[in-house]
C-alpha cells in the first residue's frame, strides 16, 4: 500500500457526500487489492460508505484511468410535521352536481356533516424528525426537527388513550370552525311532518327524512334538510334549506332562509333567500333571492311566476311556447338611488341637530345643571338622534351593497327564451315578443341589450345587439 500514493487518487465532493477513486494501470496484476485500497482511502480521510464490491469490480474489470464513485454518504432524512387526518369533510360543498345524464343530484348534497355516536372523527399523525446523516469523511449531519400541532379544542368528542384519536361523544352535526372541533345536536324526524308530529320550532339543525305535509309549520335556527317533498307548508331556517324531493306548494307554501335554498324543483310556492336559490325547475312561483337564482340541469326551466334577484337569474329555458307570462327582475331600480339620497339627506340633518344637542349638553354640564328637566330631555333627544342616525346609516349600507351587487345584473337563457316573458333590469322593462336562443340580457345606459351566449366557451361573446 505504501506505493499507492503514486497510482491511486481519491476525489471527495465538496459536500463530502460521495468520493471517487482513480486507479492508474498497475505495475503487476496483483498490485491492487480491496483491503489495501480501503486502508489507503482511510488515509485520505474517506472512512464511511465505502462500497467494497465496487472496488472489487474495478480491479477485476481493470478499469484504469477513470474516476469511479466508490463511497457514498447518507443524507439526513426529511422531517414530517404532525398533522390531523380528518375523517369527515371539513369543507362540504354547498352546490349540487350534475349527473352524467344531465340531471341534478340533490340527494348527495348535504348542508351539514352528520356523525354517529363513537364514530372516529379525527386521527392525529405525530411528527417524525429527520434521521441523522453522515458524510464519507465520517462527519455527522443532524436531521431536521419537525413540529407537533396542539390538541384540538371543542366539544362533543372524547379521546383515545394515546390522545391521538377523536371520537364522537354522541350523534349530531360535526364541523371544524376556526380550529375548533364541535359536535352539536341535530334534530332528526324519521318520517313525515304531519299532524302526528305537530308543528316544529327548534334550535339548531333539523333533518326530516320524510315529507312535510300541507298546513304544517317548520322552523329551525340552523339548517333544515328535508329528504322528501314539501307540500303547502311554511318552512323557515336561520341558515340554509335543502329540499331533496322538491316543493309542490299548491300556491300556499312559503319557504324562507337566511342562507341558500336548494330544491329539486319549485312549483306554486313562495321562496325567499338572503343568499342564493337553486333548483332544477321553477314553475308558477314567486322567488326572491338577495344574490342569484340559478336554475340548472338537463331540463332546467323557468315557466310563469315572478322571480327577483340582485345579481342574475340563469337557466336554460325561460317561458314556454304557449306564451305563459313570466316576470324576471334583476339589478337595482333607480328608486334605490333616490331612496339612498333621501336617507343621506336625513342623516345630514340629524347629525347637524345632534351637534347642536351635544353643545347644549356641554353647556348644561358646565353650568352645573345636569339634573334639570332640560338636561334630561336633551339627553333623551341625543339618544333618539343617535339611534335614528344608526338606523339610517344601516339602510344606506344595505342599499350600497345592493347597488354594488346589481351593477352588472344579468338575465341568462342558455337555450331559449319565449315570447310572453317580461324582464326588468335596474327597473327598465322589456317585453319579449320574439323567440331568442342562447342569449343574455343586461342594461347599457338606459336600454336593455343582449349578447349571444357561447355554450362551448361558457362565456358570452362580445357582439351585442340592441333590442
Amino acid at each position: 500500500m505504501s506505493d499507492y500514493a503514486e497510482y491511486v487518487s481519491i476525489n471527495v465532493d465538496n459536500d463530502e457526500m460521495s468520493a471517487d477513486i482513480f486507479l492508474v494501470r498497475p505495475p503487476s496484476s496483483d498490485f491492487y487489492n480491496v483491503p489495501d485500497l480501503v486502508e489507503f482511502a482511510a488515509s485520505e480521510g474517506v472512512i464511511f460508505g465505502i462500497n467494497k464490491c465496487t472496488l472489487e469490480e474495478t480491479i477485476r474489470l481493470k478499469r484504469w484511468g477513470e474516476y469511479i464513485k466508490f463511497a457514498e454518504g447518507i443524507r439526513p432524512g426529511e422531517a414530517s410535521n404532525g398533522y390531523y387526518d380528518f375523517k369527515f369533510n371539513i369543507s362540504p360543498s354547498k352546490k349540487p352536481k350534475l349527473k352524467p345524464d344531465g340531471s341534478v343530484d340533490y340527494y348527495n348534497l348535504n348542508l351539514v356533516e352528520i356523525t354517529e355516536k363513537d364514530e372516529l372523527l379525527v386521527e392525529y399523525i405525530p411528527k417524525v424528525d429527520g434521521t441523522e446523516g453522515r458524510t464519507v469523511m465520517g462527519g455527522y449531519i443532524p436531521g431536521m426537527k419537525a413540529h407537533d400541532l396542539p390538541p384540538l379544542r371543542g366539544k362533543g368528542f372524547y379521546l383515545s388513550e394515546d390522545k391521538r384519536q377523536y371520537f364522537a361523544e354522541y350523534a349530531g352535526k360535526v364541523e371544524l370552525v376556526m380550529g375548533h372541533l364541535t359536535i352539536s345536536n341535530t334534530h332528526i324526524i324519521e318520517g313525515d311532518v304531519d299532524l302526528s308530529t305537530g308543528n316544529l320550532e327548534l334550535r339548531g339543525d333539523l333533518h326530516i327524512k320524510g315529507n312535510v305535509k300541507s298546513n304544517m309549520v317548520v322552523k329551525a335556527t340552523g339548517n333544515i334538510t328535508i329528504d322528501g317533498l314539501v307540500e303547502a307548508a311554511d318552512i323557515e331556517a336561520g341558515k340554509g334549506i335543502l329540499i331533496k324531493g322538491g316543493i309542490l306548494g299548491g300556491e300556499k307554501a312559503t319557504i324562507k332562509a337566511i342562507d341558500s335554498v336548494f330544491a329539486l324543483f319549485i312549483e306554486s310556492a313562495y321562496v325567499e333567500s338572503n343568499a342564493c336559490i337553486q333548483a332544477d325547475s321553477i314553475v308558477n312561483s314567486t322567488i326572491v333571492a338577495y344574490n342569484d337564482i340559478n336554475v340548472f340541469g338537463k331540463t332546467a326551466c323557468i315557466i310563469g311566476g315572478k322571480l327577483k334577484a340582485n345579481r342574475y337569474v340563469k337557466t336554460k329555458v325561460i317561458g314556454s311556447k304557449k306564451g305563459v307570462t313570466t316576470l324576471i327582475e334583476v339589478g337595482v331600480p333607480n328608486d334605490c338611488q333616490v331612496e339612498k339620497k333621501k336617507y343621506t339627506d336625513q342623516v345630514e340633518e340629524l347629525e347637524e341637530e345632534e351637534a347642536k344637542v351635544e353643545k347644549l349638553l356641554e353647556k348644561l354640564v358646565k353650568t352645573g345643571d345636569e339634573m334639570t328637566e332640560m338636561f334630561i330631555s336633551t339627553t333623551r333627544r341625543k339618544i333618539e338622534l343617535s339611534a335614528e342616525i344608526y338606523r339610517l346609516k344601516a339602510l344606506i349600507g344595505e342599499l350600497n351593497t345592493r347597488i354594488t351587487m346589481g351593477k352588472d345584473a344579468q338575465i341568462i337563457a342558455e337555450k331559449k327564451i319565449f315570447p310572453g316573458a317580461r324582464i326588468f333590469i335596474d327597473g327598465t322593462r322589456y317585453d319579449i315578443s320574439d323567440e331568442f336562443e342562447k342569449i343574455m340580457f343586461f342594461r347599457k345606459m338606459d336600454k336593455i341589450v343582449s349578447k349571444r351566449y357561447d355554450a362551448s366557451e361558457d362565456e358570452f361573446v362580445t357582439n351585442s345587439m340592441s333590442l
